[in-house]
């Protein structure tokens, strides 16, 4: 599991998952992905307490995030213009951070807007190298926050899911809870948040027997590819400890994921505390799933809890 400078798990991380988890109590949840992904609850408050970490000035503007519906290959008119009207927004939001950053000469080298501020346009003649402009800076930042959102939040609710819909894995994971490394890798092959990817050739090229021209675009199909049985014997079995687990669930290459470590560790621990904290996890109604093209995850899960009684 990834770990801190000191080999720890992040104790923030930790501490917030067991405060929501302790409060569930027994209980049935009308909602598990309500449950797990608002403020108060498990993955988004895990995503959510990483990111601001991040960002380390402020609370990260949440209304700002939920916008990535936009990624979607056909949107209709009310969609596109809402993401629009969020995207100009969190540009404004963003503007003022960074203009106050830069007042205050204010610079983290251990902070990732920082590190991009001083690789910009907004560092003036101090930035060394091949420079972002002001406005890919800004659309980096929006573009890193929304991509470590959902799909992290996706990921735990499609992790719970295939827990419940595979008993016999939940309870060896359960009694087996230092397989929570390999099961993440397994949920990720499995139910990839992300399910379609895109790609535009730099030069012409071969894939297999086609040929493609230099500019063309490439839709990957992920969650296919994570399904192959040449590539994963048995592909559609759940088999928490696969080995050589190359799923594509995060790219690969220069263009592999920036936050899939950030991701594994939030999954495993959400997930390690959740099967740690419960004795049962149970559906209490039908799942009803979100039905986007590229990301997978839920819309509502009703499930039930018990907790362990000491």
């Amino acid at each position: 599991m990834p770990r801190n400078g000191t080999g720890e798990i992040p104790p923030p991380l930790e501490i917030e998952c067991l405060k929501i988890l302790w409060t569930l109590g027994e209980a049935n949840v009308k909602d598990v992905r309500q449950a797990l992904t608002e403020r108060r609850n498990l993955a988004y408050t895990t995503v959510m307490t990483v990111l601001d970490r991040l960002a380390r000035k402020g609370r990260v503007a949440r209304r700002k995030v939920g916008r990535s519906f936009m990624y979607e290959p056909v949107l209709s008119r009310e969609q596109f213009e809402g993401g629009v009207a969020a995207v100009a927004e969190f540009k404004d939001y963003l503007n003022h951070i960074i203009s106050r950053r830069l007042r205050d000469a204010a610079h983290d080298p251990a902070e990732i807007l920082s590190t991009l501020i001083g690789a910009s346009a907004f560092a003036g003649e101090s930035a060394q190298g091949e420079q972002l402009s002001k406005l890919e800076l800004i659309h980096n930042c929006i573009f890193l926050l929304n991509a470590g959102h959902e799909t992290t939040t996706n990921l735990i609710g499609n992790a719970v899911d295939l827990l419940i819909r595979h008993p016999q894995a939940m309870h060896d994971l359960r009694g087996h809870p230092e397989a929570i490394e390999t099961a993440v890798e397994e949920f990720l092959r499995m139910e990839s948040s992300n399910q379609l990817g895109n790609r535009r050739a730099g030069k012409d090229t071969m894939l297999g027997s086609f040929a493609v021209a230099a500019g063309s675009y490439v839709h990957i199909g992920i969650g296919a590819a994570n399904r192959d049985p040449a590539q994963f014997p048995e592909p559609d079995r759940l088999d928490i400890r696969r080995e050589a687990n190359r799923h594509l669930a995060f790219g690969t290459g220069i263009h592999a994921c920036a936050g899939m470590s950030l991701a594994r560790m939030e999954a495993q621990v959400a997930i390690g505390r959740l099967l740690a904290r419960f004795v049962r996890i149970e559906p209490a109604g039908t799942p009803l799933r979100g039905n986007r093209a590229r990301f997978r995850g839920f819309k509502a899960y009703p499930v039930s809890f018990r907790r362990y009684v000491a």
